[in-house]
């Protein structure tokens, strides 16, 4: 049950009040709805680090579906839960992934549902134009097959999904098979790191690991994008969890158009999240 009269008394006064972005307020409104809070400090980090500067590019915001910031938000949950873009894709922990101030991470059989579809829900979101990932702590690829996010359909012909291999990344973007991407040059990957995936034509695909941007020369499978719920910490595999669930804290996760400027939102997630870790 949600508590609409109480939202309204808990954000009657505050003192940054006048300086917060119209974003941030909204964002803190949806909060409220979903009968969660933020505190006066973290909003004005995540506002003077991400909503501002990110207003000022012209290509984040309004370029995405969704946008969820994790760490630095441990004692507000909903709101790490909450959409920073829309009311809608309330995030759903399933069987209790660990939420620490280093984000989510997996207790072996835990993720995310995003409860984002890529084809019904994308807006911003389209098969031949779409940018999707995640900020990882420290992500290891000593492993096979760590799924990041991502999910398929039952003939394997719509995959859009993000998978940490053994020296690889594997990754597909509206298509019907990974492409694998050799990451030995630039491991040992330590620190917050954008694991991601662009696409902006049905000829090629972006294969991103911070600001290294890798072509993939597969094109876009001659289906559509599939309509099943996306995961996180794992991949939606027709339905339910495709194992291998992803070791590693998750800080922050997206999907969003070809036009976001990936590195852009890449080193203002890395400033709010740093920032709110301090």
């Amino acid at each position: 049950m949600r508590f609409f009269g109480a939202k309204i008394t808990r954000h009657r006064t505050l003192p940054f009040a006048g300086g917060f972005s119209a974003e941030a307020v909204a964002w803190r409104e949806r909060i409220g709805t979903n009968n969660g809070t933020i505190s006066d400090a973290k909003l004005a980090i995540i506002d003077n680090n991400f909503f501002k500067p990110a207003l000022a590019n012209g290509n984040i915001l309004n370029q995405l579906d969704r946008l969820n910031i994790y760490a630095g938000l441990s004692g507000f949950q909903v709101a790490a839960n909450t959409n920073l873009i829309s009311s809608s894709f309330y995030v759903t922990p399933v069987s209790s992934p660990a939420f620490t101030n280093n984000g989510y991470a997996t207790n072996g059989t835990s993720y995310l549902n995003l409860n984002y579809k890529l084809f019904s829900n994308g807006v911003k979101f389209q098969k031949d134009n779409n940018s999707f990932g995640a900020m990882i702590l420290s992500p290891a690829f000593a492993v096979d097959f760590l799924r990041v996010m991502g999910s398929r359909d039952i003939t394997g012909a719509g995959i859009t999904a993000l998978i940490r291999g053994n020296g690889n990344l594997l990754n597909a973007n509206s298509t019907n098979s990974y492409s694998t991407n050799s990451v030995a040059a630039y491991l040992p990957l330590s620190g917050w790191t954008l694991i991601a995936s662009q696409r902006s034509n049905s000829s090629n695909f972006k294969s991103i690991i911070n600001t290294n941007e890798i072509n993939i020369n597969t094109s876009s499978g001659g289906s559509a994008i599939n309509n099943l719920d996306t995961f996180e910490l794992t991949v939606n595999g027709v339905g339910t969890p495709d194992g291998s669930y992803d070791t590693r804290p998750h800080g922050a996760s997206f999907h969003g158009s070809a036009s976001l400027d990936i590195q852009a939102i890449r080193t203002l997630l890395f400033n709010t999240i740093t920032a709110l870790l301090v």
